[in-house]
């Protein structure tokens, strides 16, 4: 029943992108979802569109950042940590001094 209502949750995620492309906290919300589901490369695709459809959004960033930490890709998540630590984000700030040296 979990995993029905993560995969109906998707479906409206999708309607709501559809409906407006650049919603980015639909595309975070996606994401959330997705990592749920393991779609690990799924979620990291729904950030990057998030911080295409605002890039002033620090939520965005700092999970485009997790996604590349994921995927083994350090410098492309210290760059997108430091983005959201800019944006004001402070658990990015944590997370460049623990992960970016």
């Amino acid at each position: 029943k979990e995993i029905k209502d993560y995969e109906d949750a998707i479906k409206d995620f999708d309607i709501a992108i559809s409906l407006a492309s650049n919603y980015a906290q639909a595309y975070c919300s996606r994401a959330e979802v997705r990592i749920k589901l393991k779609d690990k490369e799924g979620a990291f695709n729904d950030y990057k569109n998030a911080t295409k459809a605002n890039p002033f959004d620090a939520v965005a960033f700092f999970g485009l950042a997790n996604s590349s930490l994921e995927r083994g890709d350090k410098s492309a998540a210290c760059e997108a940590f430091r983005k959201a630590s800019e944006l004001g984000s402070k658990d990015a700030q944590s997370a460049v001094k623990r992960n970016c040296h």
